[in-house]
């Protein structure tokens, strides 16, 4: 019997994953199968175990990243860090009941992603990934060669994708220079617009890059957290990324973006949008026509989803468990 691997979730309707990891196994001649499990309630984990023996890995995406870490008899230090698990590892013990391990990959794959954006060198990142500066890298351990290829949707989850197709981005003036750790970036601070499970992953990545950062919701109820309102002139300057991890403007509701006053914009900004459908999002387009530099998640996706492959993968490794 073919291994098989999935996604839970919540709708999962336009899951991205599922082609994405079709193409590997085909590309890569892997003996597996990857299956949608679009699940009622996180209660239905055990039972869907029960009834897919053959199940030995899936993704987490929305609404069950923070509730999948009450099940779990493991976890990662990125996953504890974060509070939310986007990849469980199903480890089966010799009467076959499952153990499971959870990883949190969003976190790495959006370090990652950003720092190609803004041109960090490769030895500066320590995220574990391996390829050029624009894509295509691979974490360190993963089996094969990534190829990747299309895909639009949410990078926050590997979810929602819509019609294949290229990610979108304006590259870095400094690519090639060390900007954070001795040029124009070396004082960079963020905007997290959001503050949802995703938001956690991305102030995690950015915490390991040592980039300070503010959280902008429409609920600030905490210290480190800011209301929309209160985004002034000397606010927007003083941080020149913004990360959205909000929902607005992914497909179907394209117009929408979100509540920043986008003509305090210039070309000192960098705008990250973890939304990859549609390529080119409201609120990057907005950021554009003000001269920022701007980049979508599908990248950001392809890595957590090779990452997502090599965590699965470690137990069968001389390294790993069940060796």
């Amino acid at each position: 019997m073919a291994a098989t691997y999935g996604i839970i979730g919540r709708p999962l309707g336009h899951s991205f994953s599922p082609r994405y990891f079709a193409e590997k196994f085909r590309r890569e001649g892997i003996d597996a199968r990857y299956e949608a499990f679009e699940l009622r309630d996180i209660g239905e984990v055990g039972r869907l175990l029960e009834r897919r023996p053959d199940l030995l890995g899936f993704n987490v995406t929305i609404p069950y990243k923070e509730a999948v870490m009450g099940l779990l008899d493991e976890a990662s230090a990125e996953a504890a860090a974060v509070g939310a698990a986007n990849c469980v590892r199903v480890d089966r013990g010799a009467d076959g009941s499952p153990r499971l391990a959870g990883h949190n990959t969003d976190a790495a794959a959006f370090g990652e992603s950003l720092a190609r954006f803004l041109g960090l060198p490769r030895a500066a990142r320590g995220f574990g990934f391996s390829g050029g500066a624009d894509g295509g890298g691979r974490p360190a351990g993963a089996g094969g060669d990534s190829g990747f290829s299309g895909g639009d949707g949410r990078a926050d989850s590997g979810d929602e994708a819509g019609d294949a197709g290229d990610g979108f981005h304006t590259p870095s003036p400094l690519r090639g220079t060390p900007p954070i750790l001795g040029g124009e970036l070396n004082s960079v601070a963020a905007l997290v617009l959001g503050d949802g499970g995703a938001a956690r992953a991305v102030r995690h990545a950015l915490d390991g890059l040592g980039i300070p950062h503010l959280t902008v919701s429409r609920a600030p109820r905490r210290p480190g957290v800011i209301g929309y309102g209160d985004l002034a002139p000397e606010v927007m300057a003083a941080h020149a990324l913004i990360v959205n991890t909000t929902p607005l403007g992914t497909w179907p509701d394209t117009a929408a973006c979100p509540g920043i006053p986008y003509g305090l914009l210039t070309p000192r900004h960098f705008l990250y949008d973890l939304t990859y459908n549609p390529a080119e999002t409201e609120f990057m387009r907005r950021g554009r026509l003000r001269g920022a530099r701007v980049k979508n998640g599908l990248e950001m996706l392809r890595l957590q989803a090779e990452a997502s492959w090599a965590f699965w993968r470690a137990a069968d490794s001389p390294e790993g468990r069940g060796k």
